[in-house]
């Protein structure tokens, strides 16, 4: 599942988001609302649903425009997550371009102060984190950003092995500096090998089985 990552700031806590989940569920006169998937102590998943006008304008061949309206409906999964001293993660599931309407809308349902900022992932660290909690971690393809070997050669480089990529950028760029912007991983847990792709930006690409290995390496970096 395509998911991001976000820190959030919410005093009404998960207790409080909750409660408002049930209140509001998806109503057709305001356009917007919510279902509950889970909630546990220090976990709550819901659904958010949001209905869209949409103005479109058709010109025929001839020249002549018809305007046409109809809805689309912005419906994604989301994970509220209580973290390190008392922060909270949001994830949200495969999120739409912009998320000020999801704010907006959390504010009045919860008629409380809600902001998000992404959280930013420090990928070799986060390799470091992850890897304990596996049998086996390795980098399949890896992007670098702010390769710079002097102050006249600097770029950008992906790189792709059969083996482990990392192990390849440590002997190839000794002297270099750069920035991990992207990883692909393979890790090997009991059931055989799962696939994940991770982003500095805050964005994580992985299958649903290793929620909990992920969460708690990305918890490491919430504020």
């Amino acid at each position: 599942m395509k998911t991001k990552w976000f820190n959030a700031n919410f005093p009404a806590g998960l207790d409080g988001l909750y409660n408002s989940i049930i209140d509001t569920p998806f109503d057709s006169d305001k356009g917007w609302g919510f279902s509950i998937n889970t909630y546990e102590e220090n976990f709550l998943s819901s659904n958010y649903i949001e209905r869209i006008e949409v103005h479109e304008v058709i010109t025929d061949p001839y020249g002549n425009e018809t305007e046409f309206e109809h809805f689309k409906y912005v419906q994604f999964k989301f994970w509220f997550c209580k973290a390190n001293n008392n922060n909270f993660i949001l994830i949200i599931e495969s999120p739409p371009r912009s998320m000020k309407s999801f704010i907006s809308n959390i504010i009045k349902a919860t008629k409380s102060d809600f902001s998000i900022s992404v959280i930013t992932i420090k990928i070799d660290d986060f390799i470091k984190l992850l890897t304990p909690q596996f049998e086996k971690v390795q980098v399949h393809k890896a992007k670098l950003k702010d390769l710079t070997f002097n102050k006249h050669t600097s770029g950008i480089l992906e790189l792709e092995s059969s083996s482990d990529a990392l192990d390849e950028i440590k002997n190839i760029f000794k002297n270099a500096k750069f920035t991990i912007d992207k990883v692909k991983i393979n890790v090997k847990n009991n059931t055989g090998y799962e696939f994940l792709e991770v982003n500095s930006n805050g964005s994580i690409d992985f299958p649903e089985e290793i929620f909990e290995e992920i969460f708690f390496t990305v918890a490491k970096f919430s504020c």
